[in-house]
């Protein structure tokens, strides 16, 4: 199997957007859709992860620069457990969430992949 090419990925619209990110005490973009952002800190730091749009919408969050801790906390429960906060401690580490419905509170974030980052 080939790799496609660049041009046909973007004419699709299936290419990820990167999302800015907002540095230390900032609010994570998401009301344009969903993408993926790369963490960077200078020291320990923390963001505000909004609710989803809508249905569907996927965020990758991942650390690429470490120079001490991120904590995200999501303004509504990531899990079953009520779980709201992120913590990224190591390069590498990665999260994706989706955005689900819930009937009871409205928009949410549901984690569906976590690799190394600590859910509180």
């Amino acid at each position: 199997m080939t790799r496609p090419q660049r041009e046909l990925i973007n004419v699709l619209g299936v290419e990820p957007r990167a999302i800015a990110d907002p540095g230390n005490a900032g609010t994570i973009e998401v009301e344009s859709g969903g993408g993926y952002i790369e963490l960077v800190t200078a020291g320990a730091e923390t963001r505000t992860l909004a609710d989803p749009a809508f249905k569907g919408q996927t965020l990758d969050l991942t650390f690429i620069t470490d120079q001490g801790d991120c904590v995200v906390t999501a303004s509504s429960p990531l899990n079953q457990n009520g779980d709201t906060i992120m913590t990224f401690a190591d390069v590498g580490d990665h999260v994706r969430v989706v955005g689900f419905w819930n009937s009871t509170d409205g928009w949410e974030w549901r984690q569906v992949a976590n690799d190394g980052a600590a859910l509180s």
